[in-house]
């Protein structure tokens, strides 16, 4: 074989020649601390795998439905909490209004016994009207018996109810916070008083007037100081001095028939009073049952 023929055949080393061998920059150093390998591998991993913070789960009806009955529930009993604190103190409050009435029915029962008495002796006194009639017809300067009826039938006493409980529990809306049972009897013992309050001042008032009216025409002036005396307790016979400035039949007629409308209302008004107190009466001993009130 010649020297080109040599030259022209093809080798068979596949090792790259100095000339294609690619060359590194870097040096050829040897790991000797295979775990910083490990470890930077599981860091890597880690962060991979890591949740990020800004994801939110996403809930479902059911929680937030929860979540709602939980948020009612809690203003529910709240609400329940202050409703059934609210109702004791105004429960307590009522207590209050019926005690302050009670002592008020107590002081009213006092005032009517008095009232009664006090009426009771007018109607007894105005009773020998018909006999004094007779005899001053017969004698118009009689004085004995037409002193008494005189004595009688010139004033009278009204009732002085305690009524500040009454007007408390009406201007200050205080009936809301009393039972329908106590409610009810307070508002009719109230009716009652009102019904002998408008007796008082229209029929009792008016016949009275008109016996005062009357008197004041057929009365002598002279013997206004006898009355005053008599009014005080002296014997009416000791006077000489007739009551009467006339014999006017007509005006002594009239004076009579005042006297009998009059005597006809006290005997009204004594009745309105006696079943104005025995419904006090008994409201009393409702209550004192009812609160165990001393």
């Amino acid at each position: 074989m010649s020297e080109e023929e040599k030259i022209n055949q093809p080798t068979n080393n596949s090792s790259p020649s100095p000339e294609n061998k690619p060359v590194s920059n870097e040096p050829n150093v040897v790991n000797e601390n295979p775990e910083s390998e490990i470890n930077k591998s599981e860091i890597k991993n880690m962060e991979v795998h890591k949740h990020p913070h800004h994801i939110t789960h996403k809930k479902k009806w059911s929680e937030y439905l929860l979540e709602f009955l939980m948020l009612f529930l809690a203003v529910f009993l709240g609400f329940l909490a202050e409703n059934f604190r609210e109702h004791q103190v105004e429960k307590e409050r009522g207590k209050q209004y019926i005690e302050s009435f009670y002592v008020d029915l107590k002081t009213d029962t006092t005032e009517f016994s008095r009232l009664i008495v006090f009426d009771e002796k007018k109607k007894v006194g105005l009773n020998g009207m018909f006999s004094c009639y007779d005899t001053i017809q017969k004698n118009w300067m009689t004085n004995s018996c037409l002193a008494i009826l005189v004595k009688y039938s010139s004033f009278s006493n009204a009732a002085n109810f305690s009524d500040g409980t009454l007007q408390q529990l009406k201007n200050a809306g205080g009936f809301r916070l009393l039972n329908k049972t106590d409610r009810d009897s307070i508002i009719s013992y109230d009716n009652k008083i009102k019904s002998y309050k408008d007796y008082e001042s229209t029929l009792f008032q008016q016949s009275q007037d008109n016996v005062r009216n009357t008197f004041s025409m057929l009365g002598n002036f002279m013997a206004n100081k006898f009355l005053n005396k008599s009014a005080a307790g002296a014997d009416s016979s000791q006077t000489e001095m007739p009551l009467m400035f006339s014999n006017d039949k007509a005006l002594l007629n009239k004076y009579f028939n005042d006297l009998f409308r009059y005597r006809v209302s006290i005997i009204g008004q004594i009745r309105q009073v006696k079943e104005i107190k025995e419904k006090a009466t008994r409201l009393i001993e409702y209550f004192k049952k009812e609160y165990y009130f001393e």
